[in-house]
C-alpha cells in the first residue's frame, strides 16, 4: 500500500516552531487585577465573606434537542431555532459475495428546532442514500450536503454534492456534481442551480458558505474565488477572484455584509465584499498574534466572533479592536470540548461540545445555550493561580476537572499570552516582571520555558519535601533518569507528569549499541558514507537550529552567565550543515518529488540502502521502535543529535510543573501537581512518569492482536510501514475488515517481541537530558543572522562560532 510523504520542511518547521531559546527581556506588564478572577498573580486563601468577581462568565443549559452524530461546524442559530447537521448511521449486516461484511452506511441530514427542544422538522435528506453498492453500470453513487446557511426570510440555501464512481482499476472514472439548493423552512425545494454552469464547466468544490442581510449568498470556491449569488433569484450576480490561493473563513458581520478572511505575505488580511459595487474592498491587515481557524458571525458593535485557547473573543474590523467575551474556566466550561459556537442577537451564544478524551468515540455531545452572568463570585476558597505562557485545551480541561472535585480550592490559570494575543517574548516578559514584582504564580507551568534558567535563580521552589511527604506517592514507582532531569544540585525543581523521547536513529551496524554520538563520531561514519544524506526532510536551516536547541544547556549556563558556542565542537556541528540542502533547495525538490509521484517506499529504500543515514522522531510508543526498525530494514540505535554530553535522546516535557518559592500555598498547589502524577490520570499523549503505566501499555502491545479486550477499544498505529496513521476497534470483526480495507498492519505479527520492549525501555531510561523549550526572539535572531552567511558559504564555521560566542554571550549576561 503506497504512502505520500509524511512530512516537507515547511510541516516540520511548524511543528517545532514553539520550540526556541527561552530567557526573555523585560517590558511593560499590563498589570492585573484587584478583586477579581483573573486576579493577582499570588492569592492566599480568601476570607470568610471576601467576594471574588469572576470576569467575563457565562452560564450555561443545554438545550433539549436529541441528536445522533452531529458535528460543531455544521449548525446556525436563525432567531429562536437552531439549524444543524446530523449524520445518521445505519447499521448493515449483510456480508458481500467475498463474504466481507458490508460498512455501515452514514449519511448526512440537516434539521432544526426550537431552542427548547421543541418542533423538530428534518428539513433535508438523501433522496438516495447510497450503500456502496455499484449499479448495474458498474458505478457507486453518493449524495452529500456539503454546506448550508440560513437566509433572512426563514429559508435555507444548501451545496449539494453527487459523486459516482467505477471500481475499474484498468479504467476509473470518477464524476462529481455540486448544486445549490434553495430549501423553504420547511424543506420544499424553491430552486436548484448546477454549480459547473457558473464555473466555466469546472467541478465545483465549496469552502465556505455565508448568506448576507438581504438574503445574497456567497460560497467561496477552492481556488480562493468567491461566487456571489442574489438571494431572490438563486442566479449567479457576479464572481471575485482577487488571486488568493486560498481563503481560511468567511462570515456575515454585524453590519449584515460579508468578510472574507486570507493570508498575506506577513498578516491575516480582511475584505469586504459591496454587493452593490460587485467587488471587494482593499485587504486590510490584521497585525496582531491571533490565529483565526473558526470565525462567528458577529452581532452588536463586534464584526465577528472566534474561538481562541479558553475564551471568545470579538473583532471590530472598524477599529481592529479585540475583545475577550467568554471565559471559559470563569464559566466553568471546558474549553477542549467546545467544537463550535453561534451568536444570538440578544447576546447569547450557542455552543456545541463533544467529548474525544476517551481516544476513541465521542462520548458525549450536545449543544447549550450560553447567557452572560454578570453576578458570578467566588467565596471563601483557596485560591491558587496556575502561570502559563499558553494555557491549552488540555491544561483547561485538567484545572477544570481538579476544580469540580475540590470544592474549597479554586485554580485559574493566568494565561501569558492571553490566548495567543500576546507574542511569546513579550509574554515571557511579563512573566518575569511578575517574578521580579512578587506576583509570581502559585504553579508554573514550564513547558516552553527555559527550565535550567529559572531553577538556577531561585525562582522555583524544591519540590522533594512535597513529594516524599505524599501519601499517594511513591518514587520507587517512577523513571528516575526523569526525576534526575529535572533536579539541580540536588533539588527537583519541576516535575514532569507526561513527557515523550526525541531523538535520531540509525542502523546499529552503522551506529553500533552506544545511545548517544559526538560530531567527531559522526563525521568520522560520514567519511565511510560520502554519497549519503544524513537526514531526509532536512535543512541546513533545520540542522542547525535544531542542533543548537537539542544542546543548549551545553552552550548556555544561566546560573554562570556565560556561554560556550567558540569550540571545535560547535565548529564541527556547523559543518555538518553542508550535507544538507539550503530551505529553498529543499522545497524546490519536494516539488519535483511531488511531481514525479515520489513515495514512501522511495524513502524506505533510501534508508535500507543505506543512501539515508538518520531518520529523526518521536517515541512515546513502543510501535514506534518497531515502525523504525521495519523503515531501516534491520536493528536500529537511537543515538540523538550529536552531543558532547551523555545520553543523545533529548526528554520532551508534554506537561511541566513547577511551584514558585514565594507561593504561600505551596501544599495546596503540590495538591493539584499530585493529581496529576496519579496512575489513574487519564494520558491521552506520550509516555507518563509512572513507569507502572508505561509497563502497562507495553505489556498490552505485547499480547496478539486477535486476544485482545475489544470492548475497551483496541488502538492500532500504522508504523510497519513508516506511517503515523492510527484507528480504534472495538471487535475482532471490525479489526480483519479494517485490514482489509486498506489499514496496513500485519494482524498475526502486529504484537511487540521481548527485545522491541527491552528496547523501548532502555530508549527511555537512557535520556539524561531535559529539551530545552521556550521561544527567545533575540537569540533566535542572533543565530538566523550569523548562520545565514555560513550556508551561504561566506563565512567559515570558525568565524561564526566566534560571532554567535559573542553576541550571545552579550544578551545572555544582559538578561540573566
Amino acid at each position: 500500500m503506497k504512502k505520500l510523504r509524511p512530512i516537507t520542511a515547511i510541516a516540520l518547521a511548524l511543528t517545532i516552531a514553539l520550540t526556541l531559546f527561552a530567557c526573555g527581556t523585560t517590558t511593560k506588564n499590563d498589570g492585573t487585577g484587584t478583586g477579581t478572577v483573573p486576579g493577582a498573580s499570588t492569592n492566599p486563601s480568601s476570607a470568610p465573606g471576601e467576594i471574588i468577581k469572576l470576569e467575563n462568565a457565562y452560564t450555561e443549559t443545554k438545550i433539549p434537542v436529541e441528536i445522533e452524530q452531529a458535528y460543531g461546524s455544521g449548525f446556525e442559530v436563525v432567531g429562536d431555532k437552531i439549524v444543524f447537521m446530523d449524520y445518521i448511521t445505519v447499521k448493515v449486516s449483510e456480508v458481500d459475495e467475498n463474504g466481507d461484511k458490508r460498512p455501515d452506511v452514514s449519511y448526512a441530514v440537516l434539521k432544526s428546532a426550537k431552542l427548547d427542544g421543541s418542533e423538530m422538522l428534518e428539513i433535508w435528506k438523501p433522496e438516495v442514500i447510497g450503500n456502496g453498492e455499484p449499479d448495474e453500470d458498474g458505478f457507486v453513487t453518493n449524495y452529500g450536503l456539503n454546506a448550508f446557511a440560513p437566509g433572512t426570510d426563514g429559508t435555507i440555501w444548501l451545496v449539494l454534492t453527487e459523486a459516482r464512481w467505477n471500481n475499474d482499476q484498468v479504467n476509473p472514472i470518477y464524476e462529481s456534481k455540486s448544486s445549490l439548493a434553495h430549501l423553504s423552512a420547511t424543506g420544499e425545494l424553491l430552486s436548484t442551480l448546477d454549480l459547473k454552469t457558473v464555473n466555466d464547466g469546472q467541478d465545483f468544490y465549496s469552502q465556505q458558505m455565508s448568506t448576507d442581510k438581504d438574503g445574497n449568498v456567497y460560497i467561496t470556491g477552492s481556488n480562493g474565488s468567491v461566487f456571489v449569488f442574489d438571494g431572490a433569484t438563486g442566479e449567479l450576480a457576479f464572481t471575485l477572484k482577487d488571486q488568493l490561493d486560498y481563503i481560511y473563513g468567511m462570515v456575515e458581520t454585524n453590519k449584515g455584509n460579508v468578510v472574507y478572511l486570507s493570508r498575506g505575505t506577513d498578516a491575516y488580511e480582511f475584505r469586504t465584499i459591496d454587493y452593490a459595487a460587485k467587488k471587494s474592498s482593499p485587504p486590510v491587515k490584521y497585525t496582531g498574534t491571533a490565529y483565526f481557524n473558526s470565525i462567528v458571525r458577529g452581532t452588536g458593535e463586534y464584526s465577528f466572533y472566534y474561538v481562541l485557547g479558553a475564551s471568545l473573543w470579538a473583532m471590530n474590523l472598524d477599529t481592529m479592536t479585540e475583545t475577550k467575551i467568554i471565559n471559559f474556566q470563569n464559566s466553568d466550561i471546558d474549553s477542549s470540548l467546545v467544537q463550535g459556537m453561534a451568536a444570538m442577537d440578544d447576546g447569547s451564544f450557542v455552543a456545541f461540545y463533544m467529548d474525544w478524551s476517551s481516544g476513541g468515540q465521542p462520548t458525549s455531545m450536545g449543544y447549550y445555550h450560553l447567557v452572560e452572568n454578570k453576578n458570578a463570585t467566588l467565596e471563601g476558597k483557596t485560591l491558587i493561580t496556575l502561570g502559563s505562557t499558553y494555557a491549552g485545551g488540555d491544561l483547561s480541561s485538567a484545572v477544570m476537572k481538579y476544580n469540580k472535585s475540590h470544592p474549597n480550592v479554586r485554580i485559574t490559570i493566568k494565561d501569558y499570552s492571553d490566548d495567543n494575543h500576546i507574542d511569546y517574548t513579550t509574554a515571557i516578559a511579563n512573566f518575569d516582571l511578575d517574578i521580579v514584582q512578587g506576583r509570581a504564580p502559585d504553579i508554573i507551568n514550564l513547558q516552553q520555558l527555559n527550565t535550567v534558567k529559572y531553577s538556577s535563580k531561585g525562582v522555583l521552589a524544591d519540590l522533594n519535601p512535597l513529594l516524599d511527604a505524599d501519601p499517594t506517592l511513591d518514587r520507587a514507582n517512577m523513571f528516575e533518569n526523569i526525576l534526575e532531569a529535572c533536579s539541580l544540585d540536588g533539588k527537583l525543581y519541576h516535575i514532569i507528569p507526561q513527557f515523550g523521547i526525541v531523538s535520531l536513529a540509525g542502523k546499529a551496524s552503522i551506529f553500533g549499541p552506544d545511545p548517544s554520538i559526538t560530531p567527531a563520531e559522526l563525521n568520522a561514519i560520514l567519511e565511510k558514507y560520502p554519497d549519503a544524506q544524513l537526514l531526509q526532510s532536512f535543512s541546513a536551516e533545520t540542522w542547525i537550529y535544531l542542533s543548537i536547541l537539542y544542546n543548549l544547556d551545553e552552550y548556555i549556563d544561566w546560573a554562570t552567565s556565560t556561554c560556550n558556542f567558540d569550540t571545535p565542537e560547535f565548529a564541527s556541528t556547523l559543518n555538518l550543515a553542508r550535507r544538507f540542502k539550503t530551505e529553498k533547495e529543499l522545497q524546490l525538490q519536494y516539488e519535483q518529488q511531488y511531481a514525479d509521484g515520489y513515495y514512501r517506499q522511495d524513502e524506505d529504500a533510501d534508508y535500507q540502502n543505506d543512501k539515508s543515514l538518520l531518520s529523526y522522531g518521536g517515541v512515546e510508543e513502543v510501535q514506534a521502535v518497531r515502525g523504525m526498525k521495519e523503515m531501516f530494514g534491520e536493528d536500529v540505535t537511537y543515538v540523538g543529535f550529536p552531543s558532547g554530553g551523555e545520553g543523545g535522546s533529548m526528554i520532551s516535557a508534554a506537561t511541566d510543573f513547577a511551584i514558585a518559592a514565594t507561593s504561600q500555598n505551596k501544599e495546596a498547589a503540590w495538591d493539584f501537581i499530585s493529581s496529576m502524577l496519579q496512575t489513574g490520570t487519564a494520558v491521552r499523549y506520550g509516555l507518563t512518569l509512572d513507569k507502572r503505566v508505561v509497563e502497562s501499555s507495553i505489556a498490552k502491545e505485547m499480547i496478539p492482536l486477535r486476544e485482545r479486550n475489544f470492548e475497551e477499544g483496541v488502538q492500532l498505529r500504522d508504523y510497519l510501514s513508516g506511517g503515523w496513521s492510527g484507528t480504534t476497534v472495538y471487535s475482532l470483526e471490525e479489526l480483519e475488515q479494517t485490514v482489509k480495507n486498506g489499514f496496513d498492519i500485519d494482524i498475526d505479527n502486529y504484537a511487540v517481541t521481548q527485545a522491541e520492549a527491552d528496547q523501548f525501555l532502555g530508549i527511555i531510561t537512557s535520556a539524561k537530558r531535559m529539551l530545552s523549550t521556550g521561544s527567545n526572539e533575540q537569540i533566535q535572531n542572533i543565530i538566523n543572522e550569523e548562520t545565514g552567511p555560513f550556508i551561504a558559504g561566506q563565512k567559515t564555521a570558525e568565524e561564526t562560532a566566534r560571532i554567535i560566542q559573542s553576541r550571545v554571550g552579550l544578551y545572555v549576561s544582559e538578561n540573566s
